[in-house]
C-alpha cells in the first residue's frame, strides 16, 4: 500500500509492527532534521508524516500502547486541531515534559525507547537520560523506512552572496575565526548549523524552503582550511573561485572517514546543534571534544554597517508592499471581503512583495488568521480548512520576506468592517500597543541581557492579568533565518544584547476561541551617543508600517506613548508615501495622522 494512502491509524500500526519487531518498546521522533534546523526539507517531515502536526517545533513519542505529541505554548491549540485525538494525546511539553510522561508511562523492565542518533542532540536526549529511561541508538530510521514516497534529499546549486549584501569577506570571517581556534588552543571547529557555513563563506543556497541556505556541514581547522561536505556536484567553478583555495569540498558519504580520522584532536562543537551521531564519530577517533557555542553565532548576530544598511533597504521595500496591502484589504467591500480566504489574503501580500527584483521568497509560512484563529499562536491555513474574511472581525496576519538585501518579519491586527470594535478589543490591543512602545523606546545599559527587558513588554498586560505564551522577541539573521539565535527577548536567561543585532518586538494577547492580537516590528540595538557615565544601548525600529488607528484607544496611552507613535507614524508617511500612487499615499496620509489626547 502506498504510504499517501495510509491513515494515521495505519501508519502508527505499521511503525508500533517494525518496533516490535526490532524488540523495541516505542520510538523518539523529534521535529528536527540533521541540523537541527526549524524548517526542514520535505524529506525530514517525518513528524507531519506519522502525526499530522505541521509546526515547526515538536516532539512524537509511540509506544506499543500509547502515543503523544509533545510541543510548546506557541502550537497547543494547533497540536489538536490537526492530530487524531483517538490516536494521539497532546502536550505542553513544558508543563508535561516528555521524559516526565514517557517514565510514568513504562514499566520497570520495559524494552528500550529507540532514536536515531542523527536527529538528537545529547541536550535533547539528556533529561531522558537523567529519567533512568531505558535508550537505544538505532543505525536506521524507522518513518524513512515506512515512507515509501518520501521526498528526495535535496541538491540545490550554491550561489554567491555578494560583497555588496555581505559586507565583509569571507576570507576576513575566516581569518577572524582560526585567530579564536588558535586562542584557544583548539585543533577545529565542527561545524553543523548550515546558516552559519552560509554567513562564513558568503554563500547561499535553496535546500528549504524560507531560510536561503544549503544543507552543509563542516570542519574548520585552526590553520583556516576548511573541509565541506556535500554533494561535490552541486559545486560550481564559480563557488570555488569565490571561496579560494584555503576551502575544499568532499562528498557526504566520506564524512564518516574523515571524521574518525581525527585522532586526540581537541574538538569544538556546538552542543545545540550537534546530532549524537556527529559525536559518536568523533569519540570513535577519541578525540577531546569540547562543547561550546558555535563562535560564528555572535559574530554572525552583530550586523556589519553594510548588513544593517541593507536591513533598512529591505524593510522600506517591505514597507511598501505592507502599506499597499493594507491599502487593498480596507477599500475591500463587505461582499469582496468574503470572497477572499486566509490563503487568497496572504497570497496578495506575496504578489506585492514579488514586484521588487531583490525578493526572493517569503522568510516563513505567513500566519493569516481571522477571528478564532488568531489566539492560534502559530497557525497555518490550508486550502482545506483557509476561512473567508469576515466583516467585524480581526485579522491577524504575520508575514516576512527574504530580500537579497536582507529579511523581514512584521505583524499586524487589522479590524476588518464598517462597525466599531468592542472596548475589549480596542483595550486589549492597546495594551499590547503599549507594551510593544515601551521595549521599542527603551534605553538600558550595554551588558543587560533580553530577559532584563522582556517585561517591559508585558507589563501592561500583567497588570489586567493578561500575558501571551511565547518569546517577545527572537534574533533576524541579514537574508538568513528569520529565527536566528542566540540574542531573544524572553524569559528564558539569555546572553547580553550588543550593537547590530537585529530582534523582533512582539507583544500579543491571546483569547482563546475568540481573537488573536500581536503587533510585531523588527528593532535594530545602536549606541545610545553621549553617556559618559557607561554605555548605553537603544533599539531603532526598522519596520514601517502603520499601526490600525481604529483599534487604538487613546485614553488608554500617555503623553510619551502618543509622541512615540505620531512620531512612527510620520516617519512611515515620509519613506513610504513617495513610492505610493495618489491614492495610495492618501490611504496612508490618514493611517498616519497624528492621534490627540483629548
Amino acid at each position: 500500500m502506498a504510504t499517501s494512502t495510509l491513515s494515521s491509524a495505519d501508519k502508527l500500526s505499521s511503525l508500533r509492527s517494525l518496533l516490535k519487531e526490532s524488540n523495541l518498546g516505542g520510538v523518539i521522533i523529534p521535529h528536527d532534521d540533521e541540523f537541527m534546523n526549524e524548517y526542514t526539507a520535505p524529506y525530514a517531515e517525518r513528524l507531519k508524516w506519522i502525526s499530522h502536526f505541521s509546526g515547526s517545533a515538536g516532539l512524537a513519542i509511540v509506544t506499543q500502547t500509547h502515543a503523544a505529541l509533545f510541543s510548546d505554548g506557541r502550537y497547543t491549540l494547533q497540536m489538536k486541531q490537526q492530530v487524531d485525538p483517538t490516536l494521539w494525546e497532546t502536550f505542553h511539553m513544558t508543563q508535561t515534559p516528555p521524559s516526565q510522561w514517557l517514565k510514568t508511562l513504562l514499566p520497570a523492565e520495559a524494552l528500550p525507547i529507540a532514536y536515531d542518533p542523527w536527529l538528537m542532540t545529547e541536550r535533547a536526549l539528556k533529561p531522558f537520560q537523567d529519567a533512568g529511561l531505558p535508550l537505544a541508538p538505532i543505525d536506521y530510521n524507522p518513518i524513512d523506512r515506512l515512507w515509501k514516497d518520501q521526498p528526495a534529499y535535496p541538491h540545490s546549486q550554491l550561489v554567491v552572496h555578494p560583497l555588496s549584501y555581505a559586507g565583509v569577506s569571507s576570507e576576513s570571517k575566516r581569518q577572524t575565526l582560526a585567530q579564536t581556534l588558535q586562542n584557544t588552543k583548539t585543533d577545529l571547529l565542527l561545524l553543523t548549523d548550515p546558516t552559519n557555513i552560509a554567513w562564513l563563506l558568503n554563500i547561499r543556497g535553496h535546500d528549504i524552503a524560507y531560510t536561503p541556505i544549503a544543507l552543509l556541514c563542516a570542519l574548520f581547522f585552526q590553520d583556516g582550511h576548511m573541509e565541506v561536505f556535500t554533494n561535490k556536484n552541486d559545486i560550481s567553478p564559480e563557488i570555488k573561485e569565490w571561496v579560494g583555495k584555503d576551502v575544499s569540498f568532499a562528498n557526504r558519504s566520506s564524512m564518516a572517514d574523515i571524521l574518525t580520522q581525527q585522532h586526540h584532536k581537541v574538538v569544538q562543537y556546538d552542543p545545540a546543534t550537534t546530532s549524537v551521531g556527529f559525536l559518536s564519530l568523533l569519540r570513535a577517533a577519541q578525540a577531546q571534544l569540547i562543547p561550546k557555542p558555535d563562535p560564528c553565532l555572535i559574530l554572525k548576530s552583530c550586523k556589519n554597517p553594510i548588513e544593517q544598511e541593507g536591513a533598512r533597504l529591505a524593510h522600506l521595500k517591505d514597507g511598501i508592499a505592507l502599506c499597499r496591502f493594507n491599502y487593498w484589504l480596507h477599500f475591500l467591500s463587505s461582499e469582496q471581503l468574503e470572497q477572499q480566504t486566509e490563503i487568497t489574503a496572504a497570497a496578495k501580500l506575496e504578489t506585492l512583495r514579488k514586484q521588487d527584483k531583490t525578493y526572493q521568497e517569503d522568510s516563513f509560512p505567513a500566519i493569516s488568521a481571522i477571528g478564532p484563529q488568531g489566539a492560534i499562536i502559530h497557525y497555518k491555513a490550508t486550502n482545506e480548512s483557509a476561512h473567508t474574511l469576515s466583516t467585524n472581525a480581526l485579522y491577524l496576519l504575520d508575514s516576512g520576506g527574504q530580500y537579497l538585501e536582507g529579511t523581514t518579519d512584521v505583524t499586524r491586527t487589522f479590524w476588518l468592517g464598517n462597525e466599531p470594535p468592542p472596548l475589549e478589543i480596542t483595550m486589549m490591543y492597546t495594551l499590547v500597543l503599549k507594551g510593544h512602545i515601551a521595549l521599542a523606546s527603551a534605553h538600558f545599559p550595554k551588558g543587560c541581557t533580553g530577559s532584563q527587558l522582556d517585561s517591559l513588554a508585558r507589563m501592561f498586560l500583567w497588570r489586567h492579568h493578561a500575558d501571551y505564551d511565547h518569546g517577545t522577541g527572537h534574533g533576524v539573521g541579514s537574508y538568513l533565518s528569520v529565527h536566528e539565535g542566540p540574542p531573544r527577548i524572553s524569559s528564558v536567561p539569555s546572553i547580553p544584547l550588543q550593537a547590530g543585532m537585529i530582534l523582533s518586538n512582539e507583544p500579543g494577547y491571546y483569547q482563546e476561541g475568540q481573537y488573536g492580537i500581536r503587533l510585531e516590528n523588527l528593532i535594530l540595538v545602536q549606541e545610545v551617543p553621549d553617556t559618559p557615565q557607561r554605555p548605553f544601548l537603544m533599539f531603532e525600529t526598522l519596520t514601517l508600517v502603520p499601526f490600525d488607528r481604529r483599534l487604538i484607544n487613546p485614553t488608554l496611552l500617555t503623553a510619551p506613548e502618543v509622541e512615540w507613535l505620531n512620531t512612527y507614524h510620520s516617519r512611515i508617511f515620509q519613506t513610504i508615501s513617495p513610492q505610493l500612487t495618489p491614492q495610495e499615499q492618501d490611504w496612508l496620509r490618514v493611517a498616519c495622522e497624528p492621534i490627540t489626547l483629548s
